[in-house]
């Protein structure tokens, strides 16, 4: 697997405070649109990038809780959904990409995106 960009990722403070900056297991870029995910919360996060041409930075964060979209097994509707990989169909994004993070010292997320067959 070859690292096709590494970015920033900047998420709010309710998902830092949720721990998804140091459990993104799912992200999809889709043109200016990166989706996030963590495989310990029950939220998709929408970031969006300074530059679509040439993107260095995703922030702006809009977070969107799964229990809004589509029905959820359990009791507990904000229980972990453990997200794996996230994908597009059309018009939907739901849960197949592939990344490697780590934390910057700025806040930052480090996010090595990589293009899939």
């Amino acid at each position: 697997m070859t690292v096709d960009q590494t970015v920033r990722l900047y998420l709010g403070e309710r998902s830092r405070a949720a721990t998804t900056h140091t459990n993104l297991s799912a992200v999809r870029a889709d043109g200016p649109v990166l989706w996030v995910a963590g495989d310990e919360t029950a939220t998709v996060e929408r970031l969006v990038a300074d530059d679509p041409g040439d993107p260095r930075r995703y922030d702006g964060e809009t977070s969107f809780r799964l229990a809004d979209l589509v029905p959820l097994p359990g009791v507990d509707a904000d229980e972990e959904a453990d997200i794996e990989g996230l994908a597009r169909t059309g018009r939907s994004c739901g849960p197949s990409a592939r990344t490697a993070c780590a934390a910057s010292g700025d806040g930052a997320v480090l996010a090595d995106l990589v293009k899939l067959p």
